[in-house]
Parts: structure tokens; sequence; C-alpha cells
């Protein structure tokens, strides 16, 4: 199949290629289901040829994942990755895989859902303590000078905070949350109200794809099939099954073509930039 490159972005004329497999399943892309707004965010920036030359040419100096007696995951970068803050991000992680499986820490300024804080040492067991064991999902904290970002999240909820003072590496620290204006007033609760649920031990059902977020995988399927070359209809075949799209996809309305090629042409402007609205 000839394929152009126009603005790059790859662009082939969307046509069956028959007798070739794709070999892709929307079972796949199961691991989506529950990923908060920056997880969506990180499965479209890392399909992006720019910013995968981007963690190629910075591999140099990444920090060393180390595991913490809490079970929690900590980097210490000893310098600024300035080519990830053009992304958003405070360093470049893994790109082969999701935010579930790799660190993924995006710049504080641009999150919706974020806090700032400071830690204290606990004085005596009449104060309200905060501390990486209080948690038994998935914690993750990056060294920053004076600050530690942390992340703490499971398959439905996270909570993303920004501390100064006391380290939280060192055990229960006293704590108080600032609010920057009552324009952040509700991010900030719904921020806190996260980090309190993540603190309650429970089980977890399966999660679920939303509406917006089974639209958000669909554009995923569709970008993949557009990077292998895959046509509209292969990649119809992958969301809705073979024999959905047979007995549709010649009407005369064309609606589930036309659906595909806004698909690709959504899944293109998360991966060039749109991610950010996300979150």
């Amino acid at each position: 199949m000839v394929k152009t490159v126009v603005g790059g972005v790859i662009s082939m004329p969307q046509v069956r290629m028959t007798g070739t497999a794709w070999g892709r399943r929307l079972e796949d892309y199961a691991y989506t289901g529950g990923l908060d707004g920056p997880g969506w965010a990180w499965e479209f920036l890392r399909r992006n040829e720019r910013f995968l030359c981007d963690c190629r040419l910075s591999r140099a100096g990444h920090p060393v994942q180390v595991d913490h007696v809490s079970g929690a995951i900590y980097l210490r970068p000893r310098r600024r990755f300035l080519r990830a803050e053009t992304w958003g991000l405070m360093l470049f992680p893994n790109p082969a895989k999701p935010s579930t499986e790799t660190p993924v820490f995006w710049l504080p300024d641009i999150l919706t859902y974020h806090v700032n804080g400071t830690m204290s040492p606990a004085n005596d067991n009449t104060d309200e303590t905060l501390s990486l064991q209080d948690f038994t999902c998935q914690r993750m904290v990056l060294v920053n000078d004076r600050t530690e970002h942390v992340i703490v999240r499971n398959a439905q909820e996270s909570a993303r905070l920004s501390l100064a003072g006391q380290s939280i590496l060192l055990g229960e620290c006293r704590y108080a949350f600032q609010v920057e204006g009552l324009s952040r007033l509700e991010n900030v609760t719904e921020t806190l109200r996260a980090l309190t649920k993540l603190r309650k031990v429970s089980t977890l059902p399966k999660p679920q794809h939303s509406q917006f977020e089974i639209h958000l995988r669909n554009y995923l399927v569709a970008l993949d099939g557009h990077f292998a070359g895959r046509s509209y209809r292969d990649i119809a075949e992958v969301i809705y099954g073979r024999d959905r799209v047979r007995h549709v996809w010649t009407n005369e309305t064309r609606h589930l073509k036309e659906g595909m090629r806004r698909a690709v042409r959504r899944g293109i402007e998360f991966m060039e930039g749109e991610y950010r609205t996300l979150l």
C-alpha cells in the first residue's frame, strides 16, 4: 500500500487490504477500562511519532525506579527533562507501557485535578496524619528538588498531589492542603474526595467504560488501524464485529464508514495535542 506523509501525519488511501490480518481484537483494549483523564491522555500521546523520537533522544540520565518499603515506587531525577516538559510531562515514561504499568507524571500546572500540600512531622497520636502506608493501591512518588509529586490510584480512582516539607517517604506526616483561589476549590475538593476514598480498603468491581470512554477507546482503535495501514472497514470490524459490519457497511447512509473516518480524525487530533484536554 502506498503511504504519503502530509504535515507530519501518515495518510493513505483507505482501500481494504485483503488477504492480510491486522491481528487486533477489541479485548486488546480492555486495559483502558477505568483509566482516568491523564491515563487516556498518555494513551494518545505515546502513539505520537514525534514524541517517541524525543523519548529516544532523551534516554540518557533517566531515573531508576526504586521500590519503597511501603510498597510504593519512587524516582529521583537528577536533571530536568526539557523535551518532556514541552509535551506536558515531568520526565519520559516508558512509551511501550500504559500508565497502569509505568509512572506518568504530568506537570502539575496543567492538571485539572491536583492539589498542593505541606507536610510536617507528626507530634503525637492526636494528629491526623497521612502516609504512603495508608493505601494498598498503586503509589508513585517523584522527588523533584524540595517537592514530592505523588500519584495514588487504583482501577477507578486517582489523586495527584505535590507536597513540600517533611518527606512522605519517611512515614506518617501532618498535612495541610492548599486552595489557590476559589476557582480551584471544586477541583481541589474532588481530588481530596478521591484521596479519602483511596484510603479505604475495599474489593473493586471490574471497571467499565463510560460512553465517553467508549468513544476514546474507539479513537485509539482507529488510530492504531490507521498507522497499520488498515481500511475503515477493518477498523469497524474490530470495534463492532464482522457480522454487524457486513450487514450495514454498504447501506445508503454509509454512516458506519463515516463514523470510522471521524474516529481516525479524532484519534489523530488527540494524539497531536488535544490529549491535553483530558488532563
